[in-house]
């Protein structure tokens, strides 16, 4: 696996709009750490997250927790890849001028133990350069 997609980029349509974690390289990719931040402050779960950006609390959404291990197949499917995702409305609406708050980083390894950070970086993922995740560490939001 050497190309990981989306992993800070919005997406929308007549579903709604929001982020997905996509494997598009030819091999399966094994999550070592996922983080979110809202202005540069690590967010420890997707209600924090949804706070920090100023989104009411009673918006709906779906969600996904990246966890240590995972093993991620390659996939084209964006909407089998979404890890937060506002159904239709304003708060969806409100995702596209709100993007730009926010960063995610994953860190991912090959069966080869090959690693790579992805990101926001222009130059897409950073062969070898997974470090300690942040802090806190991101969680399942509490129920």
């Amino acid at each position: 696996m050497n190309d990981w997609n989306n992993t800070s980029g919005l997406n929308y349509n007549e579903e709604g709009s929001g982020w997905s974690l996509m494997n598009s390289g030819s091999g399966p990719a094994i999550l070592k750490w996922f983080s979110v931040a809202v202005d540069g402050k690590f967010q420890s779960d997707w209600d924090a997250f949804r706070a920090a950006l100023g989104l009411p609390d009673g918006v709906r959404y779906r969600f996904a927790v990246p966890y240590t291990n995972l093993v991620i197949p390659p996939t084209s499917d964006q909407s089998k890849a979404r890890i937060f995702w506002i159904l239709p409305g304003p708060e969806a609406d409100s995702l596209r001028e709100l993007n730009q708050r926010v960063g995610m980083q994953v860190c991912y390894c090959s069966h080869y133990s090959e690693c790579w950070l992805a990101g926001r970086d222009p130059r897409g993922p950073i062969k070898n350069s997974c470090e300690s995740p942040p802090t806190p560490a991101f969680r399942p939001p509490s129920m």
